[in-house]
């Protein structure tokens, strides 16, 4: 393990003037190989030795300079210059500068100092007619390597002083800018320095930022980091390029009030105003109110960058377009959202339109090759409201993919066109996969519990489920309604999609559990309501009067009927073969994957190897092959409270000791939870990194199973608790 060291005497490089730190050691120090002395700022010292050679206790002594600084030294044994194992130093210096040594060389002994591998010229060898007490002194270069060694003998070492100048930040901030030491953000001042300084010349590029604690606004509106940047959204001359970490701290107070048009801030709102590719936020919370125009997002106004791990609190009132949640839109084709909530509620007024729980918008041009704009793991627990088109709970006029997402929020546009649960209008190519829509939905027109309308013949929605909660049979809240002024301008109103301009967009493996109110309405139906959506594996419950564009065939009697496959956290890999279709979902939460009235065949051809550590027990279980396939061996295992498996089961008669065949967990599809997975004693956060591949029997013909591979003895069927739809085991 590696030692940080007490510097006796250091004084930090500052900002744009020469300082210097020092190491001394102190009298019985005894430093390891593998030793890091990190206290002198803008340098890392290591200790280095080779053949079991080793450093000694530092001893007491005066020659240098009466002990003043340098007043006790540390023996090594020897080097590996003619020796076959040695010991020396290393130092690796962030800045240009020049470093003093102290060292006890013996005489005729040959010292050096390379510089990443080339010895220097002053020290290719250099001896001394008589034993040496005193420094030696050589200049460095940033991000090079110094070794200081003696060949042929032990060197003796007192420490080192480091003199350097840091280049002028100009920010003013604790901490150096690196993602180990990042420049500090303590006040609402501190973000208005650094969106004060972040331009054309720099980007932040390769700076780390992070928050000290959490900070109070008092009233004060978000900085809008590179809003130089931006002419209009089709003329973005750069972004912030940096890392603002929020280390799970708290920005609260915020009151943005810039809702007009012609105010100076009142479009491309946001912490940062125009993200770059590089540029990331991650793990911020903000809480506040925000009032603004256009391109309105408490963490990016526009983005090309990643957002992750972020929450917002604040509501949000826009007065013109495109507001969400995280962020106002993506732009150039680029952008991810991961992780990330909305608890804010987010209105559109007047003639205000697409108000969104995450983003806004996400940008088409001609010019544009590809559309890599990504939101995924994302929620929306905010109501959102427009006064005009558009409004959705995670995406407004969208492109890309969105992928397991929830709306748990009410999507409000009475009268209004493009409004969805998930999101609001897909403009071109779109993937919406494994989105669950639980909010009510209203709207006038191209209105669905999933998505308001598609416009690109590949546009695909794929294991989603709009739905209301269940009581004693009844569906309570959600629901799709039409609403609208003049009732002859309704049209077009699903229970998953509100309609298409497109032949081909399909919808896959998707259900509706819920009602859809559209009276009178020719283009209304419980899974769509554009006849040209093409519909595969899809159902949909409806307990209220069948719409013109059902068909029968795909209508439960009673919700028990749809077999659901669900599986809880899983981590590794799972295939599922079942109709035709196989899906792989890896090393994720997986909310509602597949569904289908038919009996599914499930096979799980990888296991980890490596050993489990139950959490529960709190012990390992180490599992190896053997000839009748793999073995769990209980040798450590102690159940408490009786006897248990592997998956925490019951099991009579189980003996400290017994083996436990993988049949009863991993054949019959069982994977213990919660549990943390350890490879020769490493622990492996994916535990893809530690499989081997078996082959798993397939399950029995005419019974059903969960994903998990369980058998639900023909008693499946759903069960809603929270806002989640379980598999009845």
């Amino acid at each position: 393990m590696k030692k940080f060291f007490t510097l006796l005497l250091m004084a930090s490089c500052a900002v744009g003037i020469k300082a210097q730190g020092t190491y001394a050691l102190a009298v019985d120090e005894a430093p390891k190989s593998g030793d890091q002395i990190t206290s002198v700022a803008n340098i890392t010292m290591t200790y280095g030795e080779a053949g079991g050679a080793d450093w000694k206790a530092a001893v007491a002594d005066t020659h240098i300079d009466g002990g003043a600084v340098f007043g006790a030294y540390t023996a090594g044994n020897g080097t590996n210059g003619n020796k076959a194992g040695g010991t020396w130093v290393t130092l690796q210096p962030v800045y240009d500068g020049t470093i003093v040594v102290g060292v006890v060389i013996n005489a005729d002994k040959a010292f050096y100092v390379e510089e990443d591998g080339t010895a220097l010229a002053d020290f290719n060898g250099k001896t001394y007619t008589e034993k040496y007490y005193g420094v030696e002194t050589f200049s460095v270069a940033a991000g090079k390597s110094y070794k200081v060694y003696v060949s042929g003998s032990k060197m003796g070492f007192y420490g080192f002083t480091y003199e350097c100048e840091v280049p002028e930040t100009g920010y003013g901030f604790d901490g150096e800018g690196t993602e180990t030491n990042p420049y500090l953000l303590r006040t609402a001042a501190d973000f208005e320095t650094l969106a004060a300084k972040i331009d054309a010349d720099n980007t932040g590029a390769g700076e780390y930022f992070a928050l000290a604690g959490d900070i109070d606004f008092a009233g004060a509106g978000l900085p809008m980091i590179a809003s130089g940047a931006i002419v209009n959204v089709n003329t973005v001359n750069y972004g912030f390029e940096g890392v603002i970490n929020g280390g799970g701290y708290t920005i609260s107070g915020v009151k943005h009030e810039q809702p007009n048009k012609d105010d100076a801030n009142s479009s491309y709102v946001g912490i940062v105003s125009s993200l770059g590719e590089n540029g990331v936020i991650k793990n911020l919370t903000v809480m506040g109110e925000i009032n603004a125009y256009m391109y309105v997002g408490v963490f990016a106004g526009l983005t090309k960058g990643t957002i992750e791990n972020c929450v917002n609190y604040a509501n949000i009132t826009n007065t013109g377009a495109f507001a969400g949640g995280i962020a106002g839109g993506f732009i150039r084709g680029l952008g991810t959202i991961d992780n990330c909530e909305n608890y804010g509620n987010i209105t559109a007024t007047g003639t205000g339109s697409y108000p969104t729980g995450i983003v806004g918008s996400a940008q088409k041009k001609s010019d544009i090759e590809a559309y890599n704009y990504v939101v995924k793991n994302s929620n929306n627990f905010g109501s959102i409201t427009s006064g005009s088109a558009g409004a959705a709970g995670i995406a407004g006029n969208f492109i890309g993919t969105i992928y397991n997402c929830n709306n748990e929020g009410d999507v409000t546009a009475e009268g209004s066109q493009y409004v969805g649960g998930i999101a609001a209008c897909c403009a071109d190519v779109l993937t919406i996969k494994k989105c669950c829509n639980f909010g009510k939905v209203t709207g006038g027109s191209k209105v669905g519990g999933i998505a308001g309308e598609l416009r690109h013949a590949t546009a695909v929605i794929d294991g989603c489920y709009n739905v209301s909660d269940i009581e004693d049979g009844v569906l309570v809240g959600g629901g799709i309604t039409a609403a609208h002024s003049d009732a002859s301008k309704i049209k077009n109103i699903g229970g998953i999609v509100g309609n298409s301009t497109k032949a081909g967009a399909a919808i896959k493996h998707c259900a509706s559990i819920t009602a859809v109110s559209a009276e009178g309405v020719e283009t209304a139906g419980h899974l769509i309501g554009n006849a040209d959506i093409v519909v595969e594996d899809c159902y949909f419950y409806a307990p209220d009067a069948a719409l013109p564009l059902d068909d029968a065939t795909l209508a439960l009697e009673a919700v028990e009927d749809l077999v659901d496959i669900w599986s809880e956290t899983f981590k590794g890999t799972m295939v599922v073969n079942t109709m035709g279709q196989t899906f792989e979902f890896t090393d994720q939460e997986i909310q509602v994957v597949f569904l289908t009235t038919d009996e599914a065949t499930i096979t799980i051809p990888e296991i980890v190897y490596g050993s489990y550590v139950i959490e529960e027990f709190g012990v390992d279980v180490p599992y190896t092959a053997s000839e009748n396939g793999y073995t769990f061996s209980c040798g450590e295992y102690t159940a408490q409270a009786g006897q248990f498996d592997i998956a925490g089961n019951s099991v009579e008669g189980v003996q400290t000791g017994d083996d436990i065949a993988l049949t009863t967990v991993f054949t019959a599809g069982r994977m213990p939870m919660p549990m943390t997975v350890t490879f020769n004693g490493t622990k492996v956060e994916d535990i893809t990194t530690a499989i081997e591949t078996v082959e798993a029997p397939k399950a029995e013909a005419g019974a059903k199973y969960d994903l998990q591979g369980r058998r639900t003895n023909g008693e499946a069927g759903l069960f809603i608790e929270n806002g989640k739809i379980f598999i009845v085991r």
